[in-house]
This record gives C-alpha cells, sequence and structure tokens, in this order.
C-alpha cells in the first residue's frame, strides 16, 4: 500500500521432471552440507534423449560421487538425487559475477558405473530387454533404468517386451526396482510365493453387498430423468 515491495527471492528455481516438482534450491542445500563441499549448482541436463539432474560441485579434496550419491539419498526422495555428480576445480563465473549456468550446461557430462555382468538368465534376458528399449550397446545386471535413459514412457513399453520374455512386472515395480537384477529377483520372490500357495486375499470375498448397492445405479436410471444429465464419467 505505501508503494514498497519486499523482495523475498526468486521462484524459478523449481523444475518439473518425469512429472515431480523439484525444488533445486533443495537439492543445493543438502549437498552443501557434505563435509567438505563448498559450492554447488543443479540444473536439469540432456543425456541420451531424455532430462536428468546433474550437480555441479567444488570442494576441499576430490570427493567419492559414490558416498555423496548415498548420502543425498539419506536426507532426499529417490527422485530428487542427481544421477550426475561433477566435481569441478572451480565453478565457472560470468562477466557479471554471477553463476555462467550456459557453461554447466554444455559441460560435458557421463554416466558412469562398474560393469557388472548378469548371473542368471533372467538377468541376461532384462539386461537385453534395457539394451533393446534404450538403444544401449550394453547394459549390466546393477544399472538403473532411468540413470541411463529410461523415462516413465519407456518403462511401461519395456515392461511389456519383457512379458514377452515370460517375465512379469508391474509398472510400479520399474521405479522401485530400476535394475535388472532387483527385477530378476522380484520375479524369483513372486514364484516362491505361488508355490508356498500364496492366494489372494480378495478371491473369497463376498460382494454381495456391494452388488446390491451398484444394482440400482444402472445406466437406464439416469436415462429415465428428465433433467439434464451434463457429462458422465
Amino acid at each position: 500500500p505505501d508503494g514498497q515491495i519486499v523482495f523475498i527471492g526468486r521462484n524459478d528455481h523449481q523444475v518439473k521432471l518425469r512429472g515431480l516438482r523439484i525444488e533445486l534450491p533443495e537439492i543445493e542445500n543438502c549437498i552443501l552440507s557434505y563435509p567438505g563441499v563448498q559450492q554447488a549448482a543443479v540444473l536439469v541436463r540432456e543425456w541420451n534423449g531424455s532430462q536428468h539432474l546433474c550437480c555441479f560441485f567444488t570442494a576441499l579434496e576430490l570427493l567419492d560421487s559414490a558416498q555423496l550419491k548415498k548420502y543425498l539419498g539419506s536426507f532426499l526422495a529417490g527422485y530428487m538425487v542427481p544421477e550426475f555428480l561433477v566435481q569441478l576445480d572451480s565453478m565457472p563465473i560470468a562477466p557479471g559475477g554471477k553463476l555462467d549456468t550456459a557453461a554447466l550446461q554444455n559441460y560435458p557430462v557421463e554416466y558412469s558405473v562398474h560393469y557388472e555382468p548378469p548371473a542368471t538368465k533372467d538377468e541376461e534376458i532384462l539386461c537385453g530387454v534395457f539394451q533393446t528399449v534404450l538403444g544401449l550397446e550394453k547394459v549390466g545386471a546393477n544399472d538403473n533404468f532411468f540413470e541411463i535413459g529410461g523415462t516413465s514412457l519407456l518403462a511401461a513399453r519395456m515392461m511389456l517386451i519383457a512379458r514377452k520374455e515370460n517375465i512379469s512386472f508391474t509398472y510400479s515395480n520399474v521405479f522401485e526396482y530400476p535394475t535388472p537384477r532387483q527385477l530378476a529377483a522380484l520375479k524369483d520372490r513372486n514364484t516362491e510365493a505361488e508355490e508356498a500357495g500364496f492366494q489372494n486375499p480378495l478371491q473369497d470375498y463376498d460382494y454381495t453387498g456391494i452388488d446390491k448397492l451398484l444394482k440400482w445405479n444402472g445406466s437406464t436410471d439416469w436415462q429415465k430423468s428428465e433433467k439434464e444429465c451434463g457429462n458422465i464419467l
């Protein structure tokens, strides 16, 4: 009312990645809490045809990226942990004295992980399925589907191809068990449950009461109404 504006901060650091809204400063603050880290910048980078979280940071000494990622995973949701952690000697600075984000967008990044060959037939099949869907030449048993280029849409395709190879799992399983080894182990657990005589708890459920309620909700009832019904789902 008096003509003064209080500047609280910028609100353009939220991104939407794979349908999830992510506050980049929240991730940066968590990284800065790791012992030795001095500066950190998190941004979205495109790699292998899909978008991923990438963190550039500086530290007092060379840090183990795997340990840093594990540390972040203990505080942040899985989808907020950057797939790429790149340690720099110093952050690029623009002529105006601010962080040069354009330079970071062009800085080369590469996903690398120790290759673990498949140990079982199912792991071998799933590694092949990952390769087919993602267009990669080689996928290891411990490679994370989403960290090597997978998306939610490709996850659905991967699930369908795996089903043709007699390896079935649900869509949500891909997010909870994103490696060939984990999905193969899930199949083994499902098989053991079936052999142990697992039965669906709803298999013998008595639907009499529900059916009695639903019988009054037939389409003919609202069609007889004199009033305009509008759009009905």
